[in-house]
């Protein structure tokens, strides 16, 4: 009974990784046959932004694509997360999708990195228990990030408010 749930567990595991890659290389095809056929459509003097103002463009193309896919569709979820980090001291324009890319890496690597030392341990744990705190750690992945900058939001106005 361990054994099949151990090659469930890393059968699901497999089509997962190969799905979620099949959906980021489709999405980046999509997005080069959009910018091909943007490219004759493009100004040909584009203004040059001033060096004394920071441009608010993120300028790597994967933390680019996180934005477009993830917060581009909720203003609102992507200011209000904008101004908790900036709170939080963070004031680079990737922030936000740094921020969202970390919280969904640790709620997918959490788990990962749980059931593969359970694979290499002695005695590993049956049953639901390896499943449920998988999915546990899953949880604490997507809740830990944001808590975290809640507190750093906190520190940072109290460290403010005793400098005054």
């Amino acid at each position: 009974m361990g054994n099949i749930l151990i090659t469930l567990v890393e059968i699901a595991t497999f089509l997962s990784t190969a799905a979620g890659i099949y959906l980021v290389s489709r999405q980046i095809n999509q997005r080069m046959v959009i910018q091909r056929r943007l490219g004759d459509r493009r100004d040909a003097s584009p203004r040059r932004p001033s060096k004394l103002l920071k441009t608010l463009d993120v300028k790597n193309p994967f933390l680019n694509w996180i934005q477009a896919t993830t917060l581009d569709k909720d203003v609102k979820e992507k200011s209000d997360l904008q101004k908790k980090l900036i709170l939080a001291g963070y004031n680079s324009p990737a922030a936000p999708a740094v921020f969202v890319t970390l919280r969904l890496t640790s709620a997918i690597g959490l788990p990962v990195v749980y059931l593969l030392i359970q694979s290499f341990a002695a005695q590993p744990a049956e049953g639901a228990g390896p499943i449920l705190t998988a999915l546990a750690f899953s949880g604490f992945g997507l809740v830990a990030p944001r808590v975290l900058l809640d507190g750093r939001v906190v520190a940072r106005r109290e460290a403010i408010e005793a400098e005054f």
